[in-house]
C-alpha cells in the first residue's frame, strides 16, 4: 500500500497546509485516494497507477519529478506541486519504503500556465496561417486560420508533411514543388529562416489558393538544438489570379498591337 508513514510530525504539518487538509487526513489517506482530485499539466485526471508513489511501489524504480495539480477543498484553483517517490530496499534487497518528496511550485506553475494561455490566444486569433513542423518535417498544430486557409482541420492536418502529395504543392511556373521550393524544408535543411515564397496549394475541395509563406527556426533560447520550424502564410489566392489576369490581358493586346501594320501610340 502506498500509505503515508514514517514522516516527520513537521513535514506532515507543512504538508497538510499546502494541500489544505487536517493532519490526520493526510496519514489516513493513501496517495492514490480519489479524493485528491489530482491532474497532470494537460488536465489529465490521475488515478490509480499514474501516482508517482504508487509507481515507485509497484514498480520498485524511482519516479523523479513529476508536476502535478492538487485541487484544495478550500480552494477553486489547484496547487502545484513537483513529487519524486525513490524506494529504499533492506539488506535482503526486499523494498522497505518509497520515500516521497513534495516541492511547491504553484506560483512557477500558475506562471507557465497564464503565459502558455496567452501564447495559445494569439496563436488562435493571428490573421496569417501558422503550422508548427517537427524536426521529421510532419505538422504538430496549427492555427484557426490555417484551417480555413488551407481546407483542413488541425486534426486532419497534425502529422502531414509538407511534402505530402496530398498538398499538390505547385511553384508559380505551374511545376511541382520539391524541397527546394518549400520554406518548411529550406528551414529544416538549413536551420535558418526562409524568406517569402509563393506556392499553389490544392484544397480538398478542388480549388487552388497561392500562399505567400516562409519559415523559421524553432529553437529554445540558449540552445542550438533545431526543435522544428514555424511557417506562417498568407493567402494571396485573389492578387495572383489578378496578376496572372493583369499579364494575360497585356499579353493580348501585345499580340493585337503586334498584328497591327503602321505605328500605334
Amino acid at each position: 500500500r502506498a500509505d503515508l508513514v514514517h514522516v516527520g510530525f513537521g513535514a506532515v504539518r507543512r504538508l497538510a497546509e499546502l494541500l489544505g487538509v487536517s493532519v490526520d487526513e493526510i496519514t489516513d489517506r493513501t496517495t492514490d485516494d480519489a479524493r485528491w482530485d489530482v491532474v497532470t499539466v494537460d488536465g489529465s485526471r490521475v488515478t490509480g497507477d499514474g501516482h508517482p508513489a504508487v509507481l515507485a511501489v509497484r514498480s520498485g524504480v524511482a519516479v523523479r519529478n513529476v508536476i502535478l495539480g492538487v485541487r484544495r477543498p478550500d480552494e477553486d484553483q489547484r496547487v502545484w506541486i513537483m513529487a519524486s517517490a525513490i524506494p529504499e530496499y533492506d539488506d535482503q534487497g526486499s523494498l522497505e519504503r518509497v520515500v516521497i518528496t513534495v516541492h511547491d511550485i504553484t506560483r512557477a506553475q500558475r506562471a507557465v500556465m497564464a503565459h502558455e494561455a496567452l501564447y495559445r490566444s494569439v496563436f488562435r486569433s493571428m490573421s496569417d496561417g501558422v503550422v508548427v513542423h517537427d524536426p521529421d518535417g510532419s505538422i504538430r498544430t496549427a492555427n484557426a486560420a490555417a484551417e480555413r486557409v488551407l481546407g483542413l482541420t488541425e486534426e486532419q492536418m497534425t502529422g502531414r508533411a509538407a511534402l505530402d502529395p496530398r498538398w499538390r504543392l505547385v511553384t508559380t511556373d505551374g511545376d511541382a514543388a520539391g524541397p527546394a521550393d518549400i520554406p518548411s524544408e529550406i528551414a529544416l535543411a538549413t536551420g535558418e529562416a526562409s524568406g517569402d515564397r509563393i506556392l499553389g496549394v490544392h484544397r480538398p475541395n478542388g480549388e487552388r489558393a497561392w500562399l505567400s509563406v516562409r519559415a523559421d527556426p524553432l529553437r529554445e533560447p540558449g540552445d542550438d538544438t533545431l526543435r522544428g520550424v514555424v511557417a506562417t502564410f498568407t493567402d494571396v489566392t485573389v492578387e495572383r489570379e489578378s496578376d496572372l489576369e493583369l499579364r494575360s490581358s497585356r499579353a493580348q493586346i501585345q499580340r493585337l498591337l503586334d498584328a497591327v501594320p503602321g505605328v500605334v501610340f
